[in-house]
């Protein structure tokens, strides 16, 4: 149809996204400033305030359920070379989806979360102290 904006048929679209051409040949892609400084919308920036918080909170108990699966099978909870890799797994994991959904970090989840580490890994420290002797002595 001569006028009609290319791509209103479900393409990408919004105001000034396209060009308006007749209905033959590939549709042109506007570079007017008004285009480039437009964000695009995104599943995420379409839910509303309260949503947010909700899908936020189901990706972070991800991330938590990952940590907890993984700490399972660690035995010395307070042998920080053994959980290093599983925490910062877990600080990333809530780093990354703050980010995702435009929330800071530290947010109050993550912060809660990071304390429930702190509480349940740390609280009793099942590390075996290794016993220390003389060095050996050293014959001349």
């Amino acid at each position: 149809m001569p006028g009609a904006r290319v791509g209103d048929e479900g393409g990408p679209g919004g105001e000034g996204a396209w060009t308006t051409k007749a209905s033959t040949g590939p549709p042109a892609v506007s570079t007017s400033p008004e285009f480039l400084n437009q964000s695009l919308l995104t599943e995420d920036s379409l839910l509303s305030k309260g949503n947010v918080e909700e899908s936020f909170e189901m990706y972070v108990l991800r991330c938590w359920f990952l940590y907890n699966s993984h700490m399972v099978s660690v035995k010395y909870w307070c042998n920080w070379t053994l959980i290093s890799r599983h925490y910062s797994d877990l600080q990333y994991c809530l780093e990354h989806r703050a980010d995702q959904f435009g929330l800071g970090f530290p947010n109050p989840l993550a912060e809660m979360l990071i304390l429930e580490t702190h509480l349940i890994d740390f609280a009793n420290p099942s590390l075996v102290q290794p016993a220390f002797s003389d060095p050996p002595r050293m014959y001349s």
